[in-house]
């Protein structure tokens, strides 16, 4: 699943959860999906912030691990 596709995913699970009247556990589930969804999302920024630093710098991303 690409970043965008999971950003969508987390905004569809956010919007659902503000809009519609969910049971107790479909409340839960949605909202582990949700975080799982929001750190997967966090670290995945934080490693294209390290590739443009990497570039920013003039390194080579080859030396990126």
């Amino acid at each position: 699943m690409t970043f965008e596709d999971k950003l969508k995913k987390l905004e569809d699970i956010s919007e659902s959860m503000r809009g519609e009247k969910l049971s107790l556990e479909n409340s839960i589930e949605s909202f582990e999906i949700g975080i799982k969804l929001a750190n997967e999302l966090e670290k995945e920024l934080e490693n294209y912030e390290k590739k443009v630093q990497i570039l920013v710098n003039g390194d080579q991303l080859e030396d990126f691990k």
